[in-house]
């Protein structure tokens, strides 16, 4: 899976989730490929969020 930047056809930003796979036939030979793709803008801003976040006193006292 990989988190990459992409853009709205009207400007907006996003982060889109992508997940790349093979396509297999019964015999296990490659017969095509997939992508798919998601939109995760909120979930990736609320990870930036917190992780930017200023430690509690109490973190910094378990350091």
């Amino acid at each position: 899976m990989l988190t990459t930047r992409s853009v709205h056809k009207d400007g907006s930003k996003l982060y889109v989730e992508l997940s790349f796979g093979l396509v297999r036939d019964g015999s296990g030979m490659v017969d095509g490929s997939l992508a798919i793709g998601r939109d995760c803008t909120a979930r990736h801003l609320k990870t930036v969020a917190r992780s930017s976040q200023p430690s509690s006193p109490c973190a910094k006292q378990a350091e």
